[in-house]
């Protein structure tokens, strides 16, 4: 058993963002880990169950994608992972993301500091090479819908992301936290997917506008609302897929005009260390190295009409030596908000799960990918 534990926490530590990693640690070792500072808020204070069709607090609640008796919440597969809100809305509770924005879990002045240092660094070592960098933080669902939290629950004003802008006054030009554009969107358009945690193409694109108008260069030209091309898909969401379901969710989805783009490179399924190399038809633009989560496959269409080569690793770090031999005019560091503060696992001293930009292996170690990286530039050239 012990060998189990130690194997599945290197995984956590290795794939962070992966969340079947993350509970397999926490049901082997036997325990949820979580900041003492935490342990009072991460469980829920006032557990209510909601009914979905009425979305009224309720002692029970029934299964939001099947008709049928009510059950207790806690019944549910996947119930550690999800809390049902109003009118079908479901919300991850995955790295103690209520505790996060809806409670008292906020940065320690320690990592706090930590937290506006790397990314100060991170601005001083572009900027010293002429380098624009950007930091963009998705809001979470719980933010952008505080109408659909189950009762009780609202987002905390002084939740981890808004501690970091506050005191991040150097740079403060340089993060873009897109939730009041996201939310006024929601007057025209669901801007999240009711049973999956990331945003919809919508959201997406207004995330997109902010962060591209913010890039000197890039703001003349974005991609306008009249020009998206609008259809109707069908979403298995993941949070479905937790609670042991394949209902279906009709979402509308939009794509940019389109762009002639050449994928020199690509690992195919999105994990911790993919890289996705992507060229475009127009050459004379400037060159993008994104670091991200999958919150960026919905951005990457709009940023295609932006940039001729597009590097993307799916990593929360900088990889200097990446940029060193990319030497792109841009670069992008996307990450999830319930990121911020999400409690280390296996737990440390920090508590919590730091941007390792100092610490970590080399780009080739740590993807398994070999620098330069491919180039279709080069070759045209040679």
């Amino acid at each position: 058993m012990a060998g189990a534990v130690q194997a599945v926490a290197q995984a956590v530590e290795l794939a962070p963002e992966n969340a079947d990693f993350r509970l397999r640690y926490s049901r082997l070792a036997g325990k949820r880990v979580i900041a003492p500072r935490a342990a009072a808020t991460a469980k829920d204070p006032n557990p209510v169950s909601v009914e979905p069709d009425r979305g009224v607090p309720s002692a029970q609640t029934a299964d939001p994608t099947q008709k049928g008796a009510p059950q207790s919440e806690a019944s549910f597969p996947g119930a550690e992972r999800v809390r049902f809100g109003k009118g079908g809305w479901l919300f991850h509770r995955v790295d103690d993301v209520f505790a996060q924005i809806c409670g008292t879990n906020s940065l320690s002045p320690r990592n706090l500091s930590r937290l506006v240092s790397l990314w100060e660094a991170r601005q001083a070592w572009c900027q010293t090479r002429g380098i624009i960098c950007r930091t963009l933080i998705v809001p979470e669902r719980h933010v952008l819908y505080p109408d659909k939290l189950p009762d009780g629950y609202a987002p905390h004003p002084g939740r981890p992301a808004l501690q970091i802008i506050r005191s991040a006054d150097s740079i403060r030009d340089a993060i873009i936290y897109p939730v009041e554009a996201i939310r006024r969107g929601r007057e025209q358009r669901e801007v999240c997917y009711r049973t999956d945690m990331h945003w919809s193409r919508y959201g997406a694109y207004l995330a997109y506008r902010e962060l591209i108008n913010s890039i000197p260069g890039c703001a003349s030209r974005p991609v306008q609302e009249t020009d998206l091309i609008q259809s109707e898909i069908r979403v298995v969401g993941d949070m479905t897929l937790w609670l042991d379901k394949r209902d279906r969710e009709v979402a509308e989805f939009f794509e940019p005009p389109p762009v002639k783009v050449t994928e020199l490179f690509t690992n195919r399924t999105f994990k911790p260390g993919q890289v996705d190399i992507y060229e475009t038809e127009n050459r004379s633009l400037p060159t993008l190295v994104l670091f991200r989560t999958s919150n960026s496959t919905h951005l990457l269409p709009f940023l295609y009409h932006h940039f001729s080569r597009i590097v993307a690793v799916a990593t929360t770090a900088m990889h200097f030596d990446l940029l060193r031999s990319e030497k792109p005019n841009v670069v992008i560091s996307e990450i999830s908000e319930r990121y911020l503060a999400a409690p280390h696992m296996p737990p440390t001293l920090d508590w919590i799960r730091f941007p390792r930009d100092f610490e970590i292996d080399s780009f080739t170690d740590f993807t398994k990918v070999p620098l330069p990286l491919p180039s279709g530039f080069r070759e045209a050239q040679r």
